[in-house]
């Protein structure tokens, strides 16, 4: 029983790690762009916004390809 909870409480610390890793990837992506001299759009999209886009893109590939 103890090892199951070590388990989790790795998992959420690795799972959380690898979130962090890679909002602050972004964030520094995003940073260096702007240094760089590029215009980028402010993020400020959704989660639900951009699923609803990207299922608008694949219905219109279905329908161009059926």
């Amino acid at each position: 029983m103890a090892n199951d909870t070590k388990n989790t409480t790795k998992t959420l610390s690795l799972t959380a790690k690898r979130a962090y890793v890679a909002k602050t990837r972004s964030i520094n992506y995003r940073s260096s762009l702007r240094l760089e001299g590029f215009d980028l759009p402010d993020d400020t999209e959704t989660v639900d916004e951009r699923a609803v886009s990207k299922q608008q893109i694949i219905d219109k590939y279905r329908l161009t390809a059926g």
